[in-house]
């Protein structure tokens, strides 16, 4: 088919193209637009497709013509998880997580009708701070009983919990877990408790940007009272958003739990017990600690020197792992049991023979155990952090 007729087809079924649109997306994405040639090596590699049929490629393409998008496209859009392998096989190198980005916070803004998981999401983040319509007070509450200190001007580590850790049951058990630790090896540190706020990288990449932009604000002042040396977090998204969106003070350095595990057993301040039988475990690269910020090789290191450890290694690793499919806020989306990515990752988890599936994000942590449930493999591979593992084996 003629390119254009193809062109003035896909035109006939949309709305009248919008320039100012197509102006607002490319100016936001940092005129990403302009750099993609349909390739679509996007497509290829969107591993969606793995679960669904999906094309980055088209909703880019649309964004190119300035085209609002139908209600199905609007769902399509929401879908991307914002894993970032479309920008690991890009030749252009093109930014699409910050396309998909622009283009949702332009539906946001004008009012478009935003599928209703996310936006009860965003109603929880806008009424309480969080996802689980919690109030800012019980933000600390996991720590009650555990000697946990709160920040104060002048400590040195200051230990970022986020929202599901702070909130979700089984994740805080990661936030216990590293208190443990950081008690263990005397770190100076200190959680923000109820003044902490939500770091605002998955309300940014829902499309609420204002939002996002108010809660970072907030944050920053609490770090510019306390003007840490060090800032870790729990999650890879809240460390992806301090690292690359947050005016942090200088001389502060962002760190994501793993790396700083790593720092403090190559210190020799973390002490393990001897085994009492060898553990067969193999690990999830999270991507906004993987492909988005490349940080392979310490949470492995970390797991290597654990006494009795033995590390297998999934077919897709590292740059080429499978999404657990909870990014881009869809940790919070009603998705059909056929269509989640979390299955055919944990298939690859379970064919390694490891009793153990070790994860670094309690995105992964809770997509993976609902996932096990769900195909009632319970019996056959554990969901453990990497923080509890190294808790659990502390001397």
């Amino acid at each position: 088919m003629d390119v254009d007729v193809e062109i003035m087809d896909v035109i006939s079924k949309y709305h009248v193209p919008n320039l100012k649109l197509r102006k607002k997306i490319n100016r936001l994405s940092g005129d990403n637009l302009d750099f993609c040639y349909q390739c679509s090596s996007c497509s290829g590699i969107c591993p969606i497709n793995m679960v669904s049929s999906y094309n980055p490629r088209e909703l880019i393409h649309l964004g190119q013509l300035g085209l609002e998008l139908e209600p199905s496209d609007i769902e399509k859009l929401w879908r991307c998880t914002t894993c970032g392998a479309c920008e690991k096989m890009c030749p252009k190198e093109v930014k699409l997580t910050d396309i998909f980005t622009a283009y949702r916070s332009q539906v946001v803004e004008e009012g478009g009708k935003v599928p209703h998981t996310y936006t009860q999401t965003l109603q929880s983040f806008y009424t309480y701070g969080n996802p689980f319509n919690l109030r800012s007070a019980e933000r600390a509450d996991w720590a009650k009983g555990l000697d946990v200190p709160t920040a104060k001007k002048g400590t040195e580590v200051l230990y970022f919990v986020g929202c599901t850790a702070s909130y979700d049951p089984r994740a805080q058990n990661i936030a216990k877990s590293l208190s443990k630790i950081f008690n263990h090896t005397k770190l100076d540190y200190g959680i923000g408790g109820k003044n902490e706020r939500e770091c605002g990288n998955c309300v940014n990449f829902m499309g609420e940007s204002v939002l996002a932009d108010y809660e970072k604000e907030k944050n920053e002042k609490i770090i510019r009272d306390i003007h840490p040396t060090t800032i870790v977090t729990t999650s890879p998204h809240s460390f992806n958003r301090f690292k690359h969106d947050y005016d942090v003070p200088e001389g502060t350095e962002v760190l994501h739990y793993t790396e700083l595990l790593d720092r403090l057993i190559k210190e020799g301040k973390v002490e393990f017990k001897d085994p009492t039988e060898e553990k067969i475990i193999t690990y999830h690269d999270a991507c906004y600690l993987a492909r988005h910020n490349g940080i392979y090789k310490k949470p492995r290191r970390t797991l290597k020197l654990i006494p009795g450890v033995k590390l297998v290694e999934m077919p897709n690793n590292r740059d080429l792992a499978i999404c657990c499919g909870g990014g881009g806020g869809n940790v919070w989306a009603e998705t059909k049991v056929d269509e989640r990515l979390s299955i055919p990752r944990l298939n690859e988890a379970l064919g390694t023979g490891a009793s153990i599936l070790a994860t670094a994000c309690y995105f992964c942590l809770i997509m993976f155990i609902d996932a096990v449930k769900t195909v009632n493999r319970e019996d056959d591979i554990a969901i453990f952090d990497i923080a509890e593992i190294v808790s659990e084996n502390l001397l």
